[in-house]
């Protein structure tokens, strides 16, 4: 047994003394660094004016108000300028502009009711009466007199006779006496043989027929401002209102 224990003492301590030459041969790794506690340490720092020289004084100047020096004391990066373009007007293949029309207005100051809603959102326009086909018409008559009081003496002849006729006032047919306008030219045929029949020579005029409406046309460019909620708002409440696009020079008859 004790040569058991002096056995054990001796590779301890042999032991002990290995463990203490490589500890001292062992090299102390250092300490990481901490963050700082300070997060504007890396700000340069704020120097009063009276402080400088008048060389260094202006040179501060210059750099303090220098964008590139007040983005990079806080850390920010300059970005580049961005020029939004303006939305250009709607372009048909043949190149004119085209506008946005609404209508149409039962008459001129509902119209100008909504060109006031335009204003309230910074949208300009304008109120255009545009004249529209309705078709072709059958013009019954007799041939232009003179002038307006043989036209005149005329018609109290023929409406003493009971003829339904009225003296036209202008245009190439200027003083003539109007026997009626129809839409068929079957109807106008049967107008004819029955002014025939009563000893006058009637005529026949085939002619275009338009009408009328009142429409808000939007200048050029500005339709593209507005978006569809704001199209809702400005619509809502108004009954029989259509959207279109045509040429912003150019309203006649579509």
């Amino acid at each position: 047994m004790r040569g058991i224990f002096f056995a054990l003492l001796f590779f301890n301590v042999i032991a002990f003394g290995w463990g203490a030459i490589m500890k001292s041969n062992e090299q102390v790794a250092p300490a990481p660094k901490r963050p700082s506690a300070n997060p504007y340490e890396n700000i340069p720092e704020l120097v009063l004016l009276e402080e400088l020289s008048p060389a260094n004084k202006e040179a501060r100047v210059t750099n303090l108000y220098s964008s590139e020096y007040r983005n990079e004391a806080v850390g920010v990066k300059p970005s580049p300028a961005v020029n939004a373009p303006e939305p250009e007007p709607v372009k048909r293949h043949d190149g004119k502009p085209l506008c946005e029309l609404v209508g149409p207005f039962g008459d001129m100051e509902k119209a100008e009711e909504f060109i006031e809603k335009l204003k309230g959102v910074e949208v300009s326009g304008g109120v255009k009466e545009i004249e529209l086909p309705s078709g072709t018409g059958y013009w019954v008559y007799l041939k232009p007199l003179r002038n307006r009081k043989e036209a005149l003496r005329r018609l109290s002849e023929l409406q003493a006779k009971g003829v339904d006729s009225y003296v036209i006032p202008k245009g190439e047919l200027e003083n003539g006496i109007s026997l009626g306008m129809f839409s068929q030219k079957g109807l106008a045929d049967a107008r004819l043989k029955e002014m025939s029949a009563v000893g006058l020579e009637p005529q026949l005029k085939e002619i275009e027929r338009s009408y009328r409406e009142i429409w808000v046309m939007l200048n050029q460019g500005e339709g593209a401002k507005m978006s569809k909620y704001t199209w809702e708002n400005l619509l809502k409440g108004i009954n029989m209102l259509e959207r279109r696009q045509n040429y912003c020079l150019d309203v006649a008859s579509q």
